[in-house]
């Protein structure tokens, strides 16, 4: 059976719906040639996804596949590494030799020296790794060279992190690369050099990240892989700022005038408000002056939730799948209200607080 040269999927002409499929008279034109799936095809050259269904028990899958190496190219995003470097996957992967590849590099700001991001994933990471960036093949060099890299190696990671344009970009082969989540549909073998064949998986997915919860093509107008936006804000309190619609944030208290900065996709819009427009005009904002969502969705059609958090100067708070908030004079004490099931998690700083920031 042939399988997709774009996501690995199992080629039919069966059903449209289903991963793989192409039409027959398409198969039959193509039968000594290298072939799309009818998705890759409208990924490929149309930034359309055809909407095949969510992946089932990815992890199952990789866990099945993984006792047949002994080697680990684990790709995590740069930008989003609480929510993609997680300790379930991590649990599974004892025993095995592990190299971990933070991609995305070139999202950050120029203010964010390799030094700094060298020292403070050394300190967050307990496997060995190579800051790389898929997007703009740095790193690239470091990472093939890597002794680990050698024979056969499984390459695993979330939705979404960037595992089909790194390797792409390794191995000169030409895989369907989007911002939709789940792009690879089977297992792919990409044949790097003489000494490397690196093995693909579909990627795993969180369901604790914003965009877990956004439609395909809303994702992509984000921008999520593109260069962050950054956005200084020194507020009083009772204030509000929004980021999109599905993310807000009360200042309290602590200090009276504290300083921030939001890091977050081109795509989200950031807006500072007062309390009474925040509770009066939010429906109305809601998917169209605040994105995301996208298009004409209701407050109504997810379930919220609000925790208040105090964060000390030097301190991050990382928001699953929409980027972070940074504390350059504090303390500074919030209520966050979001999705349910989206992830927070309070970090050590990237960038040292005590530069000089921006005005806003």
């Amino acid at each position: 059976m042939r399988k997709c040269n774009g996501c690995g999927a199992r080629l039919q002409t069966d059903d449209p719906s289903k991963p793989g499929y192409i039409p027959s008279d398409v198969l039959a034109k193509r039968r000594k040639k290298a072939i799309v799936c009818q998705r890759c095809f409208r990924l490929r050259h149309y930034g359309e996804d055809l909407n095949v269904g969510p992946l089932r028990d990815a992890i199952s899958r990789v866990r099945k596949v993984l006792k047949r190496y002994e080697k680990v190219l684990w790709v995590v995003d740069a930008i989003d590494f609480e929510a993609t470097y997680i300790e379930k996957i991590s649990k599974f992967l004892d025993g095995k030799g592990v190299l971990v590849a933070v991609n995305k590099m070139d999202a950050f700001p120029k203010a964010v020296t390799r030094q700094e991001l060298e020292g403070w994933f050394s300190r967050h990471l307990k496997h060995e790794y190579v800051l790389v960036s898929a997007e703009r093949k740095t790193g690239m060099k470091r990472l093939i060279h890597h002794p680990l890299l050698r024979g056969e190696v499984l390459v695993i990671g979330c939705t979404n992190v960037g595992k089909s344009s790194l390797l792409s970009s390794l191995g000169n082969a030409r895989l369907s690369v989007s911002s939709y989540p789940g792009t690879t549909r089977g297992v792919l073998h990409v044949q790097v050099s003489k000494n490397l064949k690196l093995v693909d998986t579909p990627g795993i997915p969180t369901h604790n990240r914003l965009i877990d919860l956004l439609d395909p093509s809303c994702v992509m107008k984000l921008d999520m892989s593109r260069s962050l936006t950054r956005k200084t804000f020194k507020i009083p309190v009772e204030r509000v700022v929004f980021l999109g619609g599905m993310c807000r944030i009360d200042v309290l208290g602590e200090h009276p005038r504290p300083i921030f900065q939001i890091f977050t996709a081109p795509g989200v819009t950031l807006h500072e408000t007062s309390v009474a427009n925040a509770n009066g005009r939010y429906s109305n904002w809601f998917g169209a002056f605040l994105k995301p969502p996208c298009g004409k969705l209701k407050p109504e059609s997810f379930k919220w939730r609000s925790e208040e958090i105090t964060l000390e100067e030097g301190e991050e708070l990382a928001i699953f799948g929409l980027g972070w908030l940074s504390v350059r004079r504090g303390p500074l004490r919030i209520k966050v209200t979001l999705p349910k099931n989206v992830g927070l998690a309070i970090r050590e700083a990237l960038i040292n607080p005590q530069r000089v920031y921006e005005s806003r």
